[in-house]
C-alpha cells in the first residue's frame, strides 16, 4: 500500500514539474528553429528593404604639378584626381520594376604630404585654393525598365536608355564629354558598365548591379 501511495505521488511530481516548463507559453515555439516554412517565407518578405550602399572610387592622375601654398608660402606636389559616385536604386510603378544609377564624376585633387610621405585628398580650402572656386563635373543617370511576361512569369526588359549633362536626350547607351569629363555607359543584363576619365586621368571602369527583386532579375 505505502509503495502504491509513493508511486502515485511520483507521479504528480512529475506533472507539476511538466506542467511548470509549458506555463505562459501557448501554442507552437516562435522561435526561428521551430517556426514553419511558411512562417519564416512571410518573415522574409516583410523584412525591410535595404538599398545597396552607393559604389565610390577615385582615380589619380599619373602627372604631377608644383603648386605654392599661399597659407605656408611652401611649394608642394599636387595631381588631379576624379571622384565617381554611383547610386543604384530600384522603384515599383504598376507592374513595373524601374532601376536608375545616377552617376557623378567630379574633379577634386592630391596633396604630397610629407609628414605621412604619401598622396592625400586636398581640404575644401586647399582645393578652392588651388583651382581657384572651379570644379569640373559631370553627371548622368541610367534606366532599366523591367517587368514580368503575363503568361510565362519571366522577366522582360521594357526600356534601356541614359541621359545626362552632355546629351538630354534619351539614349540607349551614352558616351559624352561635359567640362572633360568623359561618362560612358554600356547596358550588360541588369549591370551597368560605367567608364569614366578626364584629360590626366586614365579611364576607369565600374560594374554596378540594379538590385532588382529576385522576381525580375534574369
Amino acid at each position: 500500500m505505502k509503495k502504491s501511495i509513493a508511486t502515485g505521488l511520483g507521479c504528480v511530481a512529475v506533472a507539476l514539474l511538466l506542467a511548470l516548463k509549458t506555463c505562459g507559453k501557448s501554442g507552437a515555439s516562435d522561435s526561428p528553429a521551430s517556426a514553419s516554412l511558411a512562417t519564416r517565407k512571410e518573415r522574409a518578405a516583410s523584412a525591410p528593404f535595404s538599398p545597396p550602399p552607393p559604389v565610390e572610387r577615385t582615380s589619380s592622375s599619373k602627372y604631377e604639378a608644383p603648386w605654392r601654398d599661399a597659407s605656408t608660402g611652401i611649394e608642394r606636389r599636387t595631381r588631379k584626381t576624379l571622384e565617381m559616385l554611383a547610386i543604384p536604386a530600384v522603384e515599383m510603378v504598376g507592374d513595373e520594376a524601374i532601376g536608375t544609377v545616377t552617376i557623378k564624376a567630379s574633379e577634386f585633387g592630391e596633396i604630397w604630404r610629407p609628414e605621412t610621405r604619401a598622396w592625400g585628398k586636398m581640404t575644401p580650402e586647399e582645393f578652392k585654393e588651388w583651382r581657384g572656386g572651379a570644379l569640373d563635373k559631370h553627371a548622368a543617370t541610367a534606366t532599366l525598365v523591367k517587368s514580368l511576361d503575363s503568361k510565362t512569369k519571366r522577366p522582360v526588359a521594357v526600356r534601356r536608355e541614359a541621359v545626362g549633362d552632355g546629351s538630354p536626350q534619351p539614349t540607349a547607351s551614352y558616351n559624352e564629354t561635359e567640362s572633360g569629363i568623359n561618362i560612358t555607359l554600356e547596358w550588360e543584363g541588369d549591370k551597368l558598365r560605367i567608364k569614366w576619365a578626364s584629360p590626366g586621368v586614365d579611364r576607369q571602369t565600374e560594374e554596378v548591379a540594379i538590385p532588382f527583386d529576385p522576381h525580375y532579375l534574369d
